[in-house]
């Protein structure tokens, strides 16, 4: 999967609150990274880095996601969280949006891990192009 996307998330099976969670890169030229909460390690092997990441993730069971690069504001990462759900009739609603900021060193931008929430267009002002002025 790393061969594929270049970037990958390794979450724990069980994980809540952004804890365990490791971004994993392939850097080019036969070198990898990992960052795990605020470490950031760099090989000069996949062996060498899977080797260290199996000592981190111990005997626990972790799911890879295809990483994705997060805009930042500030120099810190953010997200956008939809929070969608059934009506009394059976469809589904959007029934909220918020902007979620990281901590400026961590790699997920969980509130329990020091990020912050912030309105999405504070987030979004330098990203976007007002199409009417």
């Amino acid at each position: 999967m790393l061969n594929k996307y270049k970037m990958v998330y390794v979450k724990p099976n069980r994980g809540t609150g952004g804890k365990g969670i490791i971004r994993v890169e392939m850097l080019g030229q036969g070198s990898y990274k990992y960052q795990l909460n605020t470490v950031t390690r760099t090989f000069n092997s996949i062996n060498s880095m899977t080797n260290s990441i199996h000592k981190k993730t111990k005997s626990e069971k972790y799911v890879i996601q295809h990483g994705i690069h997060l805009l930042r504001h500030n120099n810190r990462l953010f997200d956008l969280r939809i929070m969608v759900q059934k009506n009394p009739k059976g469809k589904w609603e959007t029934t909220g949006v918020i902007g979620r900021l990281g901590h400026p060193k961590k790699i997920v931008t969980n509130v329990c891990q020091g990020g912050n929430s912030k309105p999405i267009d504070v987030l979004l002002k330098k990203h976007i192009t007002d199409v009417t002025e």
